[in-house]
């Protein structure tokens, strides 16, 4: 059965060899079975072919730079959605494929629409996401080999900000594309007042800078270290 092979595949390489995050991925839309490993690799394949997505065309399926403006691999894409649907998928697949209730998790911003087979929702909030973030920095989305927003370490840290973006959305009962735009202008004043830009040479690649990237787009301003 396809589904079954490509579920053991998936899992064994996973976790034993070192194959492309992408392929892994990729191999779950095979499955019949629900699971929120498909369902982030289905908004990854949209999200890349949509014409009206600030993703068209920017995304590495299976790991390859298919076009030019391509700078963040399906892989990464998914790494940092998954962990806002689901802590333990491989439980959940299996959950799902004996037909057993999965539980909501109020930590996790976008589980709820997985749990209840929106996914279009999950989707329409990535979109309105995303599409705030370039329009508020049309240079900086675009031009990934000079600025880093749409690279991973840009994804990765609105992607870590975004449970604070979306609790507060929801309090207001406001996921609009306008409520997003405030936020990026709001995150692109803090860049601003802090005198920094969307470069490497202000945010490197690496896990701190990442958090710290997260932080200032969440409204959280780090305060400045004191001197000894």
């Amino acid at each position: 059965m396809e589904e079954e092979k490509a579920y053991v595949f998936s899992i064994i390489n996973s976790k034993q060899t070192p194959v492309s995050k992408s392929l892994i991925y990729d191999l779950f839309f095979l499955a019949d079975t629900r699971s929120p490993q498909k369902t982030c690799h289905e908004i990854a394949r949209l999200m890349n072919s949509d014409e009206n997505s600030p993703f068209f065309k920017r995304l590495k399926m299976l790991g390859k730079k298919e076009h030019e403006n391509a700078s963040l691999t399906q892989g990464s894409f998914i790494k940092y959605l998954l962990p806002l649907i689901s802590k333990h998928p491989d439980n959940d697949l299996v959950q799902i494929k004996r037909k057993e209730k999965i539980q909501d998790d109020s930590t996790l911003p976008l589980r709820y629409y997985f749990i209840h087979n929106e996914d279009d929702a999950i989707y329409k909030i990535l979109m309105n996401a995303f599409s705030a973030v370039k329009a508020t920095f049309p240079d900086e989305w675009s031009r990934s080999n000079d600025y880093i927003l749409s690279k991973t370490i840009g994804y990765g840290a609105i992607m870590r900000a975004l449970p604070a973006i979306l609790q507060e959305g929801s309090s207001s009962h406001d996921l609009s594309g306008e409520f997003f735009r405030k936020w990026m202008q709001g995150f692109k004043s803090r860049l601003e007042t802090n005198g920094l830009r969307l470069i490497s040479e202000d945010f490197p690649s690496n896990e701190h800078e990442q958090k710290k990237l997260a932080n200032l787009i969440a409204g959280v301003i780090p305060k400045p270290a004191m001197q000894k």
